[in-house]
């Protein structure tokens, strides 16, 4: 457990004010049972085209689910994580993953989730679910995966399976496009 303690002392009323904030590392985290209809760690990943952040009409499909199971379980806190694929500048597509995931949190909190309860993080071209050999492939990668986690759990610095479901199968490719 980590215990961050911040004092003021308040010379003029002669006491001093603490406050401590506990956290648990994450691999001493036990999750709650997650809600009934509901499973804890990778939901979905919505897809992007080449250098966009546009939401499509199949995307927005999907964020409009996910904002309906968020509304309905206040207690749920979503991790939006953004990935490009390998073709580009690295911070180039560190920004595009970033974008995307701005595009993804808009959606969310136009839908009606609480602005709080929306995390979100930018790996670039860092965390692959697939090989980027292929165009196939690289499609894949371009995505923004999306967690949820209980309350008060740590955050993963990528998404990571919680032990209670698996993530996407890696592609293979058959040609080298």
């Amino acid at each position: 457990m980590i215990i961050n303690r911040r004092c003021w002392q308040i010379i003029s009323m002669g006491y001093m004010l603490c406050i401590a904030t506990f956290s648990v590392a994450a691999e001493h985290f036990i999750p709650p049972p997650a809600p009934e209809g509901l499973k804890w760690g990778w939901q979905a990943a919505v897809q992007f085209k080449l250098n966009s952040s546009h939401l499509g009409t199949t995307e927005k499909t999907v964020l409009t689910q996910v904002a309906q199971q968020l509304i309905q379980h206040k207690e749920v806190t979503v991790l939006l994580t953004g990935h490009t694929d390998n073709t580009g500048d690295v911070e180039y597509n560190r920004q595009l993953s970033l974008k995307r995931v701005h595009a993804v949190k808009q959606y969310l909190i136009k839908k009606g989730v609480f602005v709080a309860r929306v995390q979100q993080q930018a790996v670039g071209e860092n965390s692959p679910v697939a090989s980027n050999r292929c165009k196939n492939d690289r499609q894949r990668n371009r995505r923004v995966d999306i967690a949820f986690y209980p309350p008060n759990a740590p955050l993963p610095s990528v998404t990571i399976n919680m032990g209670y479901d698996t993530q996407p199968n890696v592609g293979e490719c058959k040609t080298n496009s």
